[in-house]
């Protein structure tokens, strides 16, 4: 199965974190594969700049699921609004053009789609 959880709101982070824990942890226990990958833009994007100390807990806990396979995806449309650059992410994040064109592709690659 494959799921993609679109972050775009500040406050949504520990509700979409814990629901991709639940859903590996879910796998593990069912032997069901899940390619899980978070697309960020907006406000949510804050917690990744590495000069954020407030954003340390959200990086730290994708940290931990991108070792368990999960991608995480950032606005480079964001990143260019907040001033933010390849630099400022942590390396785990990928950079992608824009949040519409990812969410397409992934539509289209069958990514169900979930907005904490």
């Amino acid at each position: 199965m494959r799921t993609i959880f679109h972050v775009s709101d500040l406050s949504k982070w520990e509700l979409a974190i814990k629901n991709a824990i639940h859903m590996l942890n879910y796998g593990r226990d069912t032997k069901t594969d899940f390619t899980i990958e978070f697309m960020v833009n907006g406000p949510a994007v804050t917690p990744l700049n590495l000069h954020d100390e407030a954003g340390e807990p959200v990086r730290t806990a994708l940290q931990d699921l991108v070792k368990r396979g999960v991608n995480v995806a950032v606005s480079q449309n964001t990143m260019n609004h907040l001033g933010l650059g390849v630099k400022d992410i942590p390396s785990y994040a990928l950079l992608v053009p824009a949040t519409a064109i990812e969410l397409t592709r992934r539509q289209d690659e069958e990514y169900a789609y979930i907005r904490p």
